[in-house]
């Protein structure tokens, strides 16, 4: 498990495009679903500790409907349909093997808090 000074030094990012390939193929190799691509308007980000990777994410546009979420927020069908393109879905997400982070959710607080 990388220490608390490692996590200090965590930096979340966007990847590159030529970092694309690399990404695509750890996803497949490792991701529990596998992996082609991400579908609608996404983005992918890498989690890196002293420039070793160790994290992968996968963001996207949200789904039009989901009625869990869509009663949890209580909003209206107009207004859903004016606010949805605020709601990013995370589409997938992988610690790499060998990394033991004792909590993912900070990696995904730093995507989020960008």
């Amino acid at each position: 498990m990388p220490a608390q000074t490692e996590l200090q030094e965590l930096l979340v990012r966007p990847i590159q495009p030529q970092e694309e390939s690399e990404w695509n193929q750890l996803m497949a190799t490792y991701h529990y679903l596998g992996f082609r691509q991400l579908v609608g308007e996404s983005i992918k980000y890498v989690a890196e500790i002293q420039g070793k990777w160790v994290a992968l994410l996968g963001w996207g546009t949200a789904a039009l409907k989901c009625r869990s979420r869509d009663e949890w927020i209580g909003w209206s069908k107009e207004l859903q349909w004016s606010r949805l393109i605020y709601v990013a879905n995370n589409l997938r997400f992988i610690t790499l093997p060998g990394i033991r982070i004792h909590s993912e959710s900070c990696i995904q607080n730093f995507v989020v808090k960008s």
